[in-house]
C-alpha cells in the first residue's frame, strides 16, 4: 500500500460509521485528498470522496450541487447515483431521489440495495404504496419471499381501489409464489 493509499485508508477508516465532521476534521481530510485530486483531478473515486467529505462536514446542499453537475456528465454511474439519492434524501428532496432510484432500479433491478433505498426515501415521500413494493423486491432478492409477497398484500390493501396498480400486485405475487415453489423443488 502506497503512502497516499494508505492516507486513503485512513479517511474512510476514521470516518466509518460518522455524520457529521469537525470542521478541522475536514480540513485535514481535504488536505490529505488534494494530492491525489491534484494528480488525477477527473478521477471519480477522489471526486466522491471529496463530496463525502463535505457531506459529513455539513455542506450537503454544496455537495447535492457537485453531485447533480457530475450525474449530468455520468448518468450511468452507479457510485454518482447512489450518493446523489442519499444526499437527495438528507435534503429532503424525497421526490427528486424517488425519481432518480426508480430510474436505477430499471437499469439494474437485480441490487437490492437500490430497493431498499428506494424503500426508505418512498416512506419519506408518504408515499406507502410504492413503499411496500420496493420493500417486496428487496425482500425477494434477498430470498425472503414469504416477506416479499406479505409487503406485496399490504400494497395490494391500499391499492384496491386502482385496477391497474393492483393487477400489476397481483401478478408479482404470483411469480413470487412461482420462484419460491420452483427454489423449493430443487
Amino acid at each position: 500500500m502506497t503512502t497516499m493509499e494508505g492516507a486513503i485508508f485512513e479517511i474512510f477508516k476514521g470516518r466509518r460509521g460518522t455524520n457529521q465532521l469537525g470542521a478541522r476534521r475536514a480540513g485535514q481530510e481535504k488536505k490529505t485528498l488534494a494530492p491525489l485530486r491534484k494528480q488525477i483531478p477527473s478521477h471519480t473515486t477522489y471526486t466522491l470522496l471529496d463530496i463525502e467529505i463535505d457531506l459529513a462536514a455539513g455542506h450537503s446542499e454544496q455537495a447535492e450541487k457537485r453531485l447533480r453537475d457530475l450525474n449530468a456528465v455520468m448518468p450511468e454511474n452507479y457510485a454518482v447515483s447512489i450518493l446523489l439519492a442519499k444526499t437527495l434524501m438528507q435534503n429532503k428532496r424525497y421526490q427528486d431521489g424517488q425519481q432518480l432510484l426508480q430510474s436505477l432500479t430499471k437499469k439494474r433491478p437485480e441490487r437490492a440495495d437500490i430497493w431498499y433505498l428506494l424503500a426508505e426515501i418512498e416512506g419519506l415521500a408518504g408515499d406507502i404504496v410504492n413503499l411496500h413494493q420496493s420493500r417486496a423486491e428487496f425482500f425477494f432478492l434477498t430470498g425472503r419471499y414469504q416477506q416479499a409477497k406479505k409487503q406485496l398484500r399490504y400494497a395490494l390493501k391500499l391499492s384496491r381501489k386502482n385496477y391497474h396498480i393492483s393487477a400489476k400486485i397481483k401478478q408479482r405475487i404470483r411469480q413470487i409464489s412461482a420462484t419460491e415453489k420452483a427454489i423449493a423443488s430443487l
